[in-house]
């Protein structure tokens, strides 16, 4: 998976589920480790303040300051997404 950057971040995720978060600064200081259990192939994506990761179980997306996620049965829309 190649490392994506955004607002003075820099995101690099190994195949293992393993994310290291990056100050994009001069010193490059590590900022967080975040560990997910799943295999990773793809790029990760930033979309606005959104970071998805495609695992090979999951689909998962990682954003900041949220309230906590609203879980739903399968195939059922949760109430955040009829809301839109």
């Amino acid at each position: 998976a190649s490392p994506v950057g955004a607002a003075d971040r820099i995101y690099i995720t190994s195949r293992e589920g393993i994310t290291l978060v990056m100050s994009n600064a001069e010193d490059s200081k590590l900022l967080s480790v975040n560990r997910l259990n799943d295999v990773f192939s793809a790029s990760p994506a930033l979309v606005g303040n959104q970071l998805f990761l495609r695992g090979e179980k999951f689909l998962y997306c990682l954003e900041k300051n949220v309230s906590p996620a609203t879980f739903q049965n399968e195939g059922e829309p949760s109430s955040q997404s009829q809301n839109k």
